[in-house]
């Protein structure tokens, strides 16, 4: 850098410098009356927006949750099934016929013998 460059380097730097300084001790305007009342209810409002999303994020973490729960248990339920089907069955081993399921309360009928 060059002392020119350097030079005009400095005084923009001393410019923002002052700039900055005055900005710092200047007082903020408050808002006029209208203006206040406008962002208070603006304000109000965004608290009620941000208390509904609240409750919203609670309710989607207890749904998420008991969905969660719901899974485990079917995955237990799916690892007894699995326990189970890999369990030796007694008419495969010893050539009997595979017993027949029927639904429960259900009747047998048998065959009437013809005379």
């Amino acid at each position: 850098m060059t002392y020119p460059d350097l030079a005009e380097a400095l005084q923009a730097r001393i410019l923002v410098d002052q700039i900055a300084e005055k900005d710092a001790h200047t007082p903020c305007k408050r808002p006029e009356p209208n203006e206040r009342r406008a962002l208070e209810t603006h304000i109000a409002t965004l608290e009620k927006a941000v208390a509904k999303a609240e409750a919203l994020g609670e309710q989607r973490r207890q749904e998420a949750q008991t969905a969660a729960k719901r899974v485990e248990a079917l995955e237990v339920h799916i690892a007894t099934l699995e326990e189970a089907s890999r369990k030796p069955k007694p008419w495969v081993s010893s050539g009997a016929r595979k017993p027949s399921w029927r639904p429960s309360g259900s009747k047998v009928s048998l065959p009437r013998s013809s005379r």
